[in-house]
């Protein structure tokens, strides 16, 4: 047996009725073997996180990906979620656009700021009695359009004199 999909019947009954946008993660691997462990995870309407389904893979190619998306689809009556927010493991975008063509795809934003937790934190650091952290972490956190979010982006550059920072526009890009 290469991978396992598994998922019961109330899973299957909270994603009919919460599965909108759903978060897949494979950055665990507690298990004997180190394979990955991967979780579709939503939030119900009093924003608690809900399991939708669990996936013990084999490898983290483009066609397992495929297996698990399909195999989810299957359980789930079919029907893809609006947004899936996955890490940023490369197979998972082209499997997840072949599967789900309808479905948005965005980074999950830990994941993200993880990658660059090492530099945001001499930021932090450096710009500490500016209070360079809140700033940031507000316009990273607050539901802002994507208008407002650029403004708000652009300010902090210029407030904090971080224009030509590469590190911020990579994490920018991204």
């Amino acid at each position: 047996m290469k991978s396992i999909f598994w998922s019961h019947a109330s899973q299957q009954g909270e994603y009919a009725d919460f599965g909108d946008a759903v978060t897949f993660d494979t950055t665990h691997k507690t298990n004997m073997y180190g394979k990955p462990l991967g979780m579709f995870v939503g939030a119900n309407n009093h924003l608690q996180c809900t399991t939708f389904g669990f996936v013990l893979l084999g490898d983290e190619t483009i066609e397992t990906f495929e297996w698990v998306f399909n195999a989810f689809k299957t359980c789930m009556g079919g029907d893809g979620p609006r947004v899936m927010l996955t890490d940023q493991d490369p197979a998972m975008p082209v499997a997840l656009g072949r599967v789900f063509p309808n479905t948005i795809h965005r980074l999950c934003l830990w994941h993200v700021q993880n990658r660059f937790r090492t530099y945001l934190n001499k930021l932090y650091k450096r710009f500490g009695d500016r209070d360079f952290k809140a700033k940031f972490q507000s316009i990273i956190h607050h539901p802002l359009t994507p208008s407002e979010f650029e403004t708000a982006w652009e300010w902090m550059l210029e407030k904090f004199s971080l224009r030509d920072d590469t590190t911020l526009k990579n994490l920018h890009d991204l």
